[in-house]
């Protein structure tokens, strides 16, 4: 279950309770300063507000990159990670290959490592 493993990290590591509490606050934020009929989840004119499937996705995606980067520690491989998302802060590792080039070389790291794939021969 997804909400029992965020309740259970949230209890653990301080960098993800740190990123749920900026969460909290600017959703608290915008709640404020838009009105409700005219909040959007797109987060467009200062709106945001977490869907339960945002929060779904968002849980998802911190228990890959969680799992991902605990697996590759586990066997001494280098874990690429985008600049500000260093091991102690916590961030999510491959979780954005579309988007940034590093998340696509964890992806391939992992692959490799856990999995024994190189790739097309």
């Amino acid at each position: 279950n997804l909400s029992l493993w965020k309740g259970a990290r949230l209890k653990t590591e301080k960098a993800a309770a740190q990123r749920e509490k900026r969460l909290q606050m600017k959703e608290l934020i915008a709640n404020e300063i838009v009105h409700s009929k005219d909040m959007r989840d797109d987060g467009t004119d200062g709106s945001f507000q977490r869907t339960r499937g945002h929060q779904i996705v968002d849980q998802s995606l911190d228990l890959y990159g969680s799992t991902v980067s605990k697996l590759l520690s586990k066997v001494n491989a280098p874990i690429p990670r985008a600049s500000g998302s260093m091991a102690n802060r916590d961030g999510r590792v491959g979780t954005a290959p579309l988007r940034r080039y590093i998340d696509g070389l964890a992806q391939r790291q992992a692959l490799s490592v856990l999995c024994n794939y190189g790739g097309p021969a």
